[in-house]
């Protein structure tokens, strides 16, 4: 576990699948485990660069009004502070378990890794999605894992025909393939349990 100062993401990218990070490469994906090591959550990483930096940074032309000129609206980025910056939406904070109280008094523990290399990479990229904040995306994977299963049990019969397999070993086989299939597409499409 490693200590991050957690700030929020801007408002055009509250519903974006990604997290701006200092660590990582732009558009690795990432796991990240909070601090008590039970909530998870994948998604893709964003290097922050001197232009993030600026934006993030700058405050909002439409919040200017004479209560608030010359004060910020949000928490500057510290390139050169002690602990990293973390940038991510409200969805990944409540996935993560982040409560606002934490996120503003310091730094908080979290596990950021990159996740999956070359044979596993899809699995991560599968993941990422499952817990996109965007439910289309999350429809779009599950129906996407449902219809790829659905596609491996309908090409089950006639390879075992080929293989000549008795029909009801050939039974027993699709069941139980199905069965596999179903499950794996259950377990790669959970989402994030959000409190």
């Amino acid at each position: 576990m490693k200590k991050y100062i957690i700030r929020a993401a801007l408002h055009d990218e509250t519903n974006e699948g990604w997290i701006w990070t200092t660590e990582h490469p732009s558009r690795t994906v990432v796991r990240i485990v909070g601090a008590d090591g039970k909530q998870k959550i994948y998604c893709i990483a964003r290097k922050i660069d001197d232009n993030f930096l600026n934006l993030y940074n700058q405050t909002p032309k439409e919040k200017r009004t004479l209560a608030t000129l010359g004060k910020k609206c949000r928490i500057n980025i510290d390139s050169n502070g002690e602990f990293p910056t973390v940038v991510m939406g409200q969805w990944y904070r409540d996935a993560l378990g982040i409560a606002e109280k934490d996120r503003k008094e310091g730094p908080v523990s979290l596990d950021i890794r990159s996740f999956g290399c070359w044979p596993f990479s899809w699995w991560g990229a599968i993941r990422a999605a499952a817990h996109h904040p965007d439910i289309v995306v999350r429809i779009g994977i599950s129906l996407g894992v449902l219809g790829f299963g659905l596609g491996l049990v309908a090409l089950m019969p006639p390879l075992l025909r080929i293989f000549k397999i008795e029909e009801l070993c050939q039974s027993y086989i699709v069941v139980v393939g199905s069965i596999i299939a179903g499950f794996i597409g259950w377990f790669s499409c959970r989402r994030p349990s959000i409190h």
